[in-house]
Parts: structure tokens; sequence; C-alpha cells
């Protein structure tokens, strides 16, 4: 009798600066079924998402370094891969933030989160959006294999 193909483990990326709280990312990950990838900074957030193609990105919109939150989500979101899959912004006291909510809009961010963000919560969103979105349709040389990319879904 063949057993049911079990499906892959979707890997998330984490770009946080607080080292405590990357810890907490990916104890809640593993927790939660996902495989963590850890970054401190947007360069090293930049170099795994090249590298190791995760199905989403979490980053805090105030990373340190040169390549801040910002950029990240811009220069990923401007990739084959980065236009399809789901993006999470989290920062402290977001909803206090001025302009936060543009820039939002402005970089296409599925959903961005005020800090110290409910894991619980954050992993039931990611995996919302995940399931919610046609992940695996991007060949790696960066080509779509089917249709829209990245259809809108207006009741999420």
């Amino acid at each position: 009798m063949n057993s049911p193909a079990r499906a892959p483990q979707r890997t998330i990326l984490f770009a946080d600066g607080d080292g405590l709280l990357r810890e907490v990312y990916s104890a809640d990950a593993r927790r939660s079924g996902f495989k963590p990838l850890l970054a401190e900074t947007g360069e090293a957030a930049w170099h795994l998402f090249v590298k190791e193609r995760p199905d989403a990105v979490v980053t805090d919109l105030e990373l340190p370094g040169e390549l801040g939150g910002y950029a990240l989500i811009e220069r990923i979101r401007g990739t084959a891969l980065g236009a399809v899959i789901p993006i999470v912004a989290v920062s402290p006291g977001a909803k206090d933030m001025r302009g936060v909510c543009d820039a939002v809009i402005a970089l296409d961010v599925d959903d961005y989160l005020e800090k110290p963000v409910h894991g619980e919560r954050l992993f039931w969103r990611i995996h919302e959006l995940i399931e919610g979105r046609p992940i695996g349709l991007v060949a790696a040389e960066g080509q779509t294999r089917v249709g829209v990319p990245r259809p809108v879904s207006l009741d999420r």
C-alpha cells in the first residue's frame, strides 16, 4: 500500500535585528511545522532569500544595516519569486508610526503586525497566506509556469 505523499515543509525567512526574537520565531516556526531561516540584517536576509527561495518572508521594518526593512521588501518584490510569495512586515509601535500604512500599501506587503507579535496569530496568518497563494509557480530560472502568478483575493 502506498502512503500518501507528504507535502514539502514550507520555509519562512525571518529578518529581525533582535536575537531573542529570532530565537522565538525559530522555535514557534518549528512548532507550527515550518522551516525557519534567520537573518539579523537586511543584507543577510537578501542573501538567504536568493539562496534558499523561501515560501514566505517576515521582516522587521527597522532592520539594522544599510539594507533596511523597506528596502529589503522592495528588493524582494522586484524578483519573480518575491512577486508571488507572502511578505509580513512587523515593527514595534507600527500602528503609531507615521506613514507606515502608506509604505506597506506601496510595497505590496500582505500584512503587517505590531511587535511583540503573538506567535500563534503570526503562524496562522502565514499559513493562510501561503495556502491562499499559488506558491511554487515560478521556475528557478524566473519564468512563470502558469497564468497569473498572483491572483487577487478580495475577501482576505
